[in-house]
C-alpha cells in the first residue's frame, strides 16, 4: 500500500481512491448491515469502503487532501480525482428510466494503468469544465473540412 488509510472497518490504500459518491437507495438496499452508510469510497483496485452518515463530503475531501490525496468536490455531492480522468461521456438512460445519472467517467491510474468506469449525477461540463469543441477547432461540423 502506498498510502494506508484506516476507514474504521478496514485499511485501504488512499493513493488508489478515484472517487467518493453518495450511496443510492438501491445500493444501500444491497448492503447487509445495520449501519447508516452515506458515501462510498471507490478505489481503482476495487477495494473501497463505506462512510457512515454524519460527515459532510467536503470534510472527507479536506481530510484526504491533508494526506496528499487531492479530490475535486462537485456540486452534485460527489468527489473525483480529476487528474486520473481518461474520458467523460454523456450517460444515456433507457426511455423508461429516470435520468439520475448524467455522465460516465473513465479513470486511469497514472502508474499502474488500471482503469475504472463510474456513473455520476454531475454533467460532463461540471466534471471537466468548458472544453474546446472539435468542430470549432477544425473549422467545420464534426471536425470535417470547413
Amino acid at each position: 500500500m502506498k498510502n494506508p488509510l484506516d476507514v474504521g472497518t478496514k485499511t485501504i490504500d488512499a493513493a488508489a481512491i478515484h472517487c467518493v459518491r453518495r450511496l443510492s437507495p438501491e445500493r444501500t438496499a444491497t448492503l447487509n448491515t445495520d449501519k447508516d452508510f452515506a458515501y462510498e469510497i471507490r478505489t481503482i483496485n476495487g477495494d473501497g469502503a463505506f462512510i457512515e452518515a454524519g460527515t459532510p463530503l467536503a470534510s472527507i475531501v479536506s481530510g484526504f487532501a491533508k494526506i496528499g490525496e487531492e479530490l475535486t468536490l462537485l456540486s452534485t455531492d460527489e468527489a473525483i480525482r480529476k487528474d486520473w480522468i481518461a474520458s467523460v461521456k454523456d450517460f444515456v438512460s433507457r426511455p423508461d428510466q429516470p435520468a439520475k445519472y448524467h455522465s460516465v467517467v473513465k479513470f486511469a491510474h497514472p502508474e499502474t494503468g488500471r482503469t475504472a468506469e463510474e456513473w455520476f449525477a454531475a454533467k460532463r461540463d461540471q466534471i471537466v469544465g468548458t472544453t474546446p469543441k472539435l468542430d470549432e477547432l477544425a473549422g467545420g461540423p464534426k471536425g470535417g473540412p470547413g
